[in-house]
């Protein structure tokens, strides 16, 4: 039997059994990181992780899906695939904080990845075939470090392991890519101050939202 992978159907079903009586949200949290917890003690925490990260950021399932298959796409396959896969998010996840690109794009993962000239996934469309795919290591590797937003590096390229390099890189597993241009911490960026509040999140996850149509659950 086929395994199920990540649709918008199966994220509108989650949602609906998590606003149910019983679930997380039926009864009050008086404080957000209670209820996150909450949340990501559920079986399908990666599917919860990946609904956080639509409501904090307000990315749509297509824009957040993109990202996660592009990255894995961009990693090295087989056992070693979260780890390198970590390193690629890492590498949006710097420059998101680097001057010159949030300067360019703002802190939005998504605008930087699909900038022109930046992660070639879309030029070979290997993307395509990890669309939906979150039990795949890079997958996951993507959501966990798009929802810590925490780098494994400070490195803000990468080229492929085959590519001859005169620089200085490292790499994050064996055949993985080979991680370039360390940011430096005089341009570094932090996030604005920002809280996402408990009744922001229940109310993106009341709404039931139609992820095809929803540009964004928060109106900045």
């Amino acid at each position: 039997m086929d395994r199920e992978h990540l649709s918008i159907e199966s994220l509108q079903n989650l949602l609906n059994s998590m606003v149910s009586v019983n679930g997380p949200f039926g009864q009050l949290y008086s404080d957000y990181r209670n209820a996150l917890q909450a949340l990501l003690r559920e079986n399908k925490s990666y599917e919860i992780k990946f609904l956080i990260i639509m409501a904090r950021d307000g990315y749509t399932y297509e824009q957040l899906d993109y990202m996660c298959a592009g990255i894995t796409g961009e990693s090295v396959g087989g056992e070693h695939c979260y780890d390198d896969a970590y390193a690629v998010a890492s590498t949006l996840v710097n420059r998101s904080h680097s001057a010159w690109y949030v300067n360019q794009y703002g802190h939005n993962f998504y605008s930087i990845f699909k900038a022109p000239g930046q992660y070639e996934i879309e030029i070979s469309g290997n993307y395509l075939k990890f669309l939906g795919d979150i039990h795949l290591e890079g997958y996951r590797a993507a959501i966990d470090a798009l929802y810590t937003r925490e780098a494994s590096h400070s490195w803000i390229q990468f080229r492929a392991d085959w590519v001859e390099l005169n620089c200085q890189y490292e790499t994050f597993a064996p055949g993985g890519n080979k991680f370039i241009d360390k940011m430096d911490s005089s341009e570094y960026v932090p996030y604005p101050d920002e809280e996402i509040e408990l009744e922001d999140v229940k109310v993106f996850l009341n709404r039931k939202v139609n992820f095809k149509s929803e540009a964004s659950f928060r109106k900045n």
